[in-house]
């Protein structure tokens, strides 16, 4: 059993990889977006005003750490470069955030829309990622099986 994620034999990931690696699968897409409270009256129109949300302070924004996946495409594609506010709360699961935003009218924060319940509206598409699993190795028995499965 692997004792943490870099040994692991298998890793999920949405978007692109850092690097291109010989054992890399596509499973689907996941929409990266932008979310808000269901109550809240926001709208954005464009990057640029998704932009200025996210690095402005009007709003309560919630963020992941910039090294989980979801970031990465959300600063790539949506801030492409601008700083996010350094007063944004960080957020330790899609789970978090989503509580966090059905809890305040005024809070946005950047989940996939599978993640997005009942009680959050979708204020803004960051765009669709790959999700994609690499593997250390060519995989076999079960896991080439299961690969194969959630391909199809």
């Amino acid at each position: 059993m692997a004792q943490s994620p870099a040994d692991a034999d298998a890793r999920l990931m949405v978007g692109t990889p850092l690097a291109v690696t010989p054992f890399l699968y596509m499973l689907g897409e996941e929409e990266i977006v932008i979310v808000a409270h269901a109550g809240s009256n926001l709208s954005l129109a464009d990057v640029e005003q998704a932009q200025a949300l996210f690095a402005g302070d009007e709003k309560t924004v919630w963020v992941f750490d910039h090294a989980e996946d979801v970031m990465r495409f959300f600063v790539a594609g949506v801030m492409r470069g601008r700083p996010i506010t350094p007063l944004a709360r960080l957020a330790t699961s899609p789970q978090e955030m989503a509580q966090a935003l059905s809890a305040d009218k005024k809070a946005v924060g950047v989940l996939g829309r599978r993640s997005v319940g009942e009680n959050l509206q979708v204020v803004f598409s960051a765009g669709f990622a790959p999700v994609l699993v690499e593997t250390t190795s060519q995989p076999e028995g079960v896991l080439a099986l299961l690969l194969k499965c959630m391909a199809e």
